[in-house]
């Protein structure tokens, strides 16, 4: 489901790394590390239930995704 959701938008290009969003932080590429065939638990931006493994927060801010 959350490659389906990354499929649904677009990133800003690499030449706006190293530009900087709200609050000073730079752009990151969080999304680049969501692959198929691994467990999105290690995916950056995603929070899982150390229990359950189950998705329980996503962080993209400051992704710059659109």
């Amino acid at each position: 489901a959350l490659l389906q959701f990354r499929s649904s938008f677009s990133t800003l290009p690499s030449t706006y790394l190293g530009f900087q969003c709200d609050g000073g932080e730079p752009y990151h590429q969080k999304t680049a590390t969501w692959k198929n065939g691994t467990d999105c638990c290690s995916w950056h931006g995603v929070t899982c239930d150390t229990i359950s493994g189950h998705v329980i927060g996503l962080n993209l801010g400051c992704e710059g995704i659109q």
